[in-house]
């Protein structure tokens, strides 16, 4: 799910009037879901975490990093005894680490261990 379809859904349940009737319950329940979603992705990502980790014998530490690089998606370094998996939190909108933390264990359980996600690069 994309950040779009989720202000669409607290904009209807709760600013059908422009705040002159607000229906808070609606908001709330929303909101509940909006979360609930968020919740259950996390949860399949840390299943898969682990089941990496069991793969290769070794810890992953996943942790949302800011930085300057704009074009940085994420990125995994070797550490003494665990591989630190960041992805890059300056994006907006919900879900969109989701892809980039699976493709980073993806190519974590196919060998790679020192790997840069970027941009696609603009052509023009």
């Amino acid at each position: 799910m994309s950040a779009a379809p989720s202000r669409v859904l607290l904009n209807i349940a709760g600013d059908r009037d422009g705040g002159k009737n607000r229906n808070d319950a609606t908001a709330v329940r929303v909101w509940k879901d909006v979360y609930a979603l968020i919740g259950k992705a996390h949860l399949a990502l840390d299943d898969r975490r682990c089941q990496v980790e069991r793969a290769i014998g070794m810890p992953i530490v996943i942790r949302g990093i800011r930085t300057p690089n704009s074009g940085l998606r994420g990125r995994v370094t070797p550490r003494a005894g665990y591989l630190l998996l960041e992805y890059q939190v300056a994006i907006a909108g919900y879900f969109w680490h989701v892809p980039i933390i699976e493709e980073l264990l993806d190519r974590i359980e196919r060998g790679e261990r020192e790997i840069v996600l970027r941009q696609n690069p603009t052509r023009s």
